[in-house]
């Protein structure tokens, strides 16, 4: 080794040598006493060391086999970039694998230096190193969990604890993460996942496993996650990766860890599984059926009900092909009874609504009792057998057929029933028992709020239905229609005899004379004089004038009473059929209409 020079006057040759010979002999402490003795600082001495190892040549024997050791010593007390400069040589490739180990222990490595260390790994003449310093990981480990785990086993037998300190040193700066990403690079694999393990490095291990398309291990390993928030912080980082690869047992695992995670969690951020399957429509709508199926919520419906609704509008599929079959029908979960509670019935109308969904739309609306809109909505996309089913439904409401109607369609207003039964007449081409049954409840609907004449006239434009299924209520017409024409007839039997009877009385007073008595006053029974006015009545009773009473100041007998018009009874229908004849015009000529298009 070169020779040390003197720095100072102070400095001799005999002391350098003496300094550099504790160095060599891995003797620090000592090294330092021999300063202190000698009044050499220790700053100028880490200066002379370090302008030493600049100026050597490594190339010889000598250095190859003592300069380690000062190098091991030196490690805290010079910059380690001064040796790592002058080893970067192929030929003393070893001799820097090993000053970085030795770095490494003593914990004053960087990122840097493990990255260089775990590229010189690469190398095959370096691989029993790499065995090495794992195995010294493996041990520093063990150590500082008996520091940790033990110490109060120790404390409590009042026993020194272990001096671990250099491993605890040695963990604590270990850049693990760049050791682990070097070897990856280098293709490592079975290295690098067992520092991974050894160090919990939870993210390179399924990495690993994923860089060597051992996904179901990567899985099993998120699975066994103890801690509940790492698992799904990995489920969420690696999820979307596994969902994109076309493999159903790789995705049907994702979705059983998720729903795991979910169904175990407080907080359930449904925003955060959304994510994790916005690339995999299939595998979520999977995922919120577990989760609904198992915990039902609103949040969760309201997603899931619009999601199936969508998509099975865009695949123009009602009966989509899966493991789960139907129930990735949105119509299977908005008729559940628990369901029905819980989604929002205006949300999740207005999306089948958007999206042609007859069936559910139906259900929702009917469950609601908004039946005017239901008709009105069945009317408009033809769904005369939806339309059918729910009408008969209300005739045999008697038989509760029905079990989810909760409001009788009798609210709704003629003006439906009306169109009701405009749609059926153009709906139905052929006409059998069932039909004419189906059709005369209908009509008896419609005439509660509708004359005849608009049923005939409904008929008349749409020939489809035969004439034959009103023949009843026309014949009902036309005989309540001739008996109000007979009790015409006799009321004005009745009027003209009532009429030829005044006549007579008329003509009897007017050809007759009356003999009245004014001898004596019928209510006083005094005579009748000059000396009092009297008042005789066409009935032949005679009053003194002071003895009759006054009504409206009008005289009236007393015996017979006030004089009032004839009390003649007219028949109210009399007045009310006066037009019967353009009314039976009018239904007459639709029939002859219809006979025609028949």
């Amino acid at each position: 080794m070169t020779t040390f020079m003197n720095v100072s006057n102070v400095m001799t040759e005999t002391i350098y040598k003496e300094i550099e010979t504790s160095l060599i002999n891995e003797n620090l402490e000592k090294s330092k006493k021999i300063c202190d003795g000698n009044c050499v600082e220790w700053d100028n001495f880490k200066i002379r060391l370090e302008q030493v190892i600049l100026e050597e040549d490594y190339d010889s024997d000598f250095c190859l086999n003592k300069l380690p050791s000062i190098f091991t010593k030196s490690i805290g007390l010079i910059d380690p970039s001064i040796i790592l400069c002058k080893l970067n040589k192929p030929q003393l490739s070893i001799l820097l694998v090993n000053y970085l180990v030795e770095l490494h222990k003593q914990g004053h490595a960087n990122a840097q230096h493990t990255e260089l260390l775990f590229n010189l790994f690469h190398l095959k003449e370096t691989r029993f190193i790499l065995e090495e310093f794992i195995q010294f990981l493996q041990s520093s480990i063990e150590k500082k969990h008996e520091t940790v785990n033990h110490r109060a086993f120790y404390l409590w037998q009042s026993r020194k604890l272990p001096d671990n300190s250099e491993a605890i040193h040695f963990l604590d700066n270990f850049c693990v993460e760049k050791a682990i990403d070097v070897l990856i690079e280098n293709e490592m694999m079975d290295e690098a996942l067992q520092i991974a393990g050894m160090m919990n490095c939870m993210k390179h291990i399924i990495l690993i496993h994923i860089k060597c398309n051992n996904y179901q291990e990567a899985l099993n390993f998120i699975r066994k996650v103890n801690n509940h928030i790492e698992r799904k912080e990995l489920l969420l980082e690696y999820g979307p990766f596994f969902l994109c690869k076309p493999q159903d047992s790789i995705n049907d695992e994702i979705i059983s860890i998720a729903s795991d995670i979910y169904l175990n969690e407080n907080s359930n951020h449904t925003l955060d599984f959304i994510n994790l399957f916005s690339l995999n429509i299939a595998s979520f709508q999977k995922f919120i059926q577990i989760i609904v199926d198992r915990k039902p919520s609103s949040i969760l419906l309201n997603i899931l009900i619009p999601l199936l609704i969508t998509n099975i509008a865009k695949s123009h599929n009602r009966s989509p092909v899966s493991k789960i079959c139907d129930q990735l029908n949105p119509l299977y979960y908005i008729q559940n009874e628990i369901y029905y509670e819980l989604y929002d019935k205006e949300y999740i109308l207005m999306t089948c609504f958007e999206n042609d969904m007859i069936e559910e739309s139906t259900f929702i609306l009917e469950k609601l009792g908004r039946y005017e809109e239901l008709i009105t909505l069945l009317i408009k996309k033809q769904q005369h057998i939806l339309l059918k089913n729910i009408c008969e439904t209300y005739f045999n409401h008697e038989i509760e057929t029905s079990n989810y109607i909760n409001k009788s369609m009798s609210d709704i207003s003629g003006y439906y029933w009306g169109n009701i039964f405009e749609f059926f007449t153009k709906t139905f081409f052929h006409q059998d028992k069932e039909i004419e049954t189906f059709m005369r409840n209908i009509i008896n609907k419609v005439l509660e709020t509708n004359p005849l004449p608009y049923i005939v006239g409904v008929l008349s434009k749409n020939p489809n239905i035969s004439v034959d299924l009103i023949k009843p209520y026309l014949m009902d017409m036309f005989s309540s229609l001739q008996k109000d024409i007979n009790n015409v007839k006799e009321n004005q039997k009745i009027l003209t005899s009532q009429l030829n009877e005044l006549d007579k009385d008329i003509y009897s007073m007017e050809t007759s004379a009356i003999a009245f008595k004014r001898s004596t006053c019928t209510r006083c029974q005094e005579k009748i004089t000059a000396e009092y006015s009297s008042i005789s009545f066409m009935c032949g009773h005679t009053f003194h004038s002071h003895c009759l009473k006054r009504d409206k100041s009008e005289l009236y007998c007393l015996v017979c009473g006030p004089c009032e018009s004839p009390d003649i009874e007219i028949n109210e229908d009399a007045n009310i059929n006066l037009d019967l004849p353009d009314l039976l015009n009018d239904i007459v000529s639709n029939i002859h209409i219809l006979d025609q298009n028949c």
